[in-house]
């Protein structure tokens, strides 16, 4: 069967908020005269919420010191990119957290979790092809192995019964692009989608070409893809919200903070 590029690929995955850490990331400051310090933001999670994070896939990818030399993204669409960003936390605040706080409510963690572990499960072809392009054979093995381990034993990967054994190592194309040295390209904040860079957007959509579930044939195919990608953003917001609202209220100057996170994120993942 051939697949043809469906519209549904260009749906993200994951709002814009979801690109931040669900802690705040020690930086090294340069040498300075004064003793004082520059305020850093430290998300005020509730309980709830930290207990929500306290699973494998959700761990913070900027909790250790980077060593590499951080990525610095051009920004020559800033105004277009302020424009969307407003758009999105509009769309987040009137669609996206009543859909997610009413989902929380009636759907118990495990469930949740469950669900966040099939569609992670779903990614492991990505993290295969993306290890093999690195050069990391045997990371490539951890990722066929968990993704058969758990789409049988595990029921469609709902229980992450490889986990015991194997962790998962998340690998994606736009970071194979970067150990590449391909360049990022300008810094975008996509409708909806949230940061990304040109290389970044293009990784995404190849990496649609290695999800089992855009396969699907049939007449309601499409449809049944955009309940799959809208339950996934759904379930995956309903472990952050507190955090979210956290961001919103603690941030000077939100288009900033979710510009640095990203480039911390790109930073931490060509270090790895």
């Amino acid at each position: 069967m051939i697949f043809r590029v469906r519209p549904i690929l260009f749906l993200p995955l994951l709002i814009f908020f979801l690109a931040l850490p669900s802690a705040s990331v020690p930086t090294q400051e340069p040498p300075v005269l004064s003793t004082k310090k520059s305020p850093s933001f430290q998300p005020d999670i509730s309980e709830a919420s930290a207990a929500d994070s306290e699973i494998d896939y959700a761990t913070d990818p900027f909790a250790e010191e980077v060593s590499e030399e951080k990525v610095r993204l051009s920004d020559p669409l800033e105004p277009v990119n302020r424009l969307f960003l407003k758009i999105n936390g509009v769309l987040y605040l009137i669609v996206m957290r009543p859909a997610a706080s009413g989902y929380r409510a009636v759907v118990p963690k495990p469930i949740r979790t469950g669900i966040r572990n099939g569609f992670h499960n779903l990614e492991e072809p990505i993290h295969f092809v993306s290890s093999l392009l690195q050069g990391k054979p045997r990371d490539a093995g951890v990722a066929l192995g968990r993704f058969f381990v758990n789409s049988t034993v595990g029921i469609a990967g709902f229980f992450d019964v490889a986990g015991k054994h194997r962790k998962a190592i998340d690998r994606s194309l736009d970071q194979t692009f970067a150990k590449a040295d391909v360049p990022p390209g300008p810094y975008l904040v996509l409708p909806i989608s949230g940061p990304s860079t040109v290389r970044g957007s293009l990784a995404s959509v190849a990496e649609g070409f290695l999800q089992p579930i855009n396969y699907l044939s049939g007449d309601d195919s499409e449809e049944i893809l955009t309940g799959l990608y809208a339950g996934k953003t759904v379930n995956e917001v309903s472990f952050r919200i507190e955090e979210i609202d956290s961001l919103s209220k603690s941030s000077l100057d939100p288009y900033v903070t979710v510009k640095e996170y990203y480039e911390r994120k790109l930073t931490k993942e060509k270090g790895r």
